[in-house]
């Protein structure tokens, strides 16, 4: 619920307030451990678009590729789709 309470904030320009949600998020995504590791790594991956829409890319690319060794770790193949799209950040 609060990872699409953030994506809604982010859709109505609130960065900071779409931040707060995805930090709630991976706080009981966390808890949860890893039956949820897919769900961490695709808020991390919100993380990093709003850290990149901020202008801050040095984080957006750390966030990122935490998400993409999260996705890597559960090896579900959830991240196809997601990290296909972030080709911008290689280096």
């Amino acid at each position: 619920m609060y990872h699409n309470l953030g994506n809604l904030e982010l859709a109505a320009g609130d960065v900071h307030e779409s931040l707060k949600y995805y930090e709630r998020a991976k706080a009981i995504y966390t808890k949860v451990g890893d039956a949820a590791v897919d769900k961490i790594a695709v808020t991390h991956l919100c993380v990093g678009r709003v850290q990149m829409n901020m202008g801050k890319l040095d984080e957006a690319l750390k966030t990122t590729n935490v998400s993409e060794g999260l996705f890597k770790r559960s090896g579900s193949g959830a991240d196809k789709g997601y990290m296909e799209k972030y080709e911008i950040f290689d280096v």
